[in-house]
């Protein structure tokens, strides 16, 4: 076991390179007016609340959204950043949040037993159960790497880091605008959908988080030292036992 304490501010301007914002306050637009309207896939169950937009599926792979992102950012197809503060009841096994291929492939982002993962890479971050959380996914394929940042109570309580020389995080496209396909299974494998939750917002960025885009300032008050879990697994059938335990004193401005 491998136990490190980081003590390290986050400084993240979160206005610069936002394109889309969804607030899903009673509709499914983009309130920059950049991304298109969420459209729905295999008909979810949905409706909205205080929280944002809450949704129920019965279908075996789920049903959720896709996403059209902007077309007047061309750069967008190499490097950007999807966030949403989401809900999950616990749930065991792999549940797919972001598919990049158009639901052809098993890879992307998922909520696995507790755990927010981009499979197939190891690297993961353990989430309280049926709690908000803000998850930032970041990738850039020029340097292939992708990121995962947690966020609670603004902040950072989690950033699990992956080569991804495969650059599976690179999201196809339909005539210049990425596509995301959210809450919903893909075709590789079955049962793998979130089919209930509640999510209070996405937004898009067409900026990377990672590594040199996080900029590291003094701590400028004493802040309560939050949990992250890292683990690490090679596949889907497999759950090791070697953790690293991450206390990261951080601040991260939403």
């Amino acid at each position: 076991m491998l136990l490190c304490f980081i003590q390290l501010a986050l400084s993240i301007n979160l206005d610069d390179g936002l394109v889309c914002h969804y607030k899903f306050q009673n509709n499914l637009a983009d309130s920059l007016g950049n991304c298109l309207n969420l459209e729905t896939i295999d008909s979810p169950s949905y409706s909205y609340n205080q929280n944002g937009l809450s949704w129920t599926s019965g279908n075996a792979r789920g049903s959720g959204f896709l996403l059209k992102g902007p077309s007047n950012y061309p750069d967008i197809l190499k490097k950007y950043s999807i966030g949403m503060r989401i809900k999950y009841p616990s749930a065991t096994g792999y549940r797919k949040i972001v598919d990049f291929k158009s639901r052809s492939t098993d890879h992307g982002l998922y909520y696995y037993s507790d755990d927010i993962r981009f499979y197939p890479y190891a690297s993961y971050i353990t989430v309280p159960k049926n709690t908000f959380i803000d998850v930032i996914f970041s990738c850039d394929t020029t340097i292939q790497k992708n990121s995962i940042f947690i966020i609670q109570n603004g902040l950072v309580v989690g950033v699990a880091n992956n080569t991804d020389t495969s650059i599976y995080c690179k999201p196809n496209d339909s005539g210049g605008r990425p596509l995301y396909n959210l809450l919903v299974d893909d075709q590789a494998t079955s049962s793998e959908a979130t089919k209930s939750g509640e999510i209070s917002y996405i937004k898009i960025w067409i900026n990377s988080f990672i590594g040199e885009s996080l900029q590291l300032t003094p701590m400028r008050t004493p802040l309560e030292t939050p949990k992250a879990t890292y683990k690490k697994t090679n596949n889907k059938s497999i759950n090791q036992k070697h953790k690293v335990f991450v206390l990261l004193y951080l601040s991260f401005y939403l």
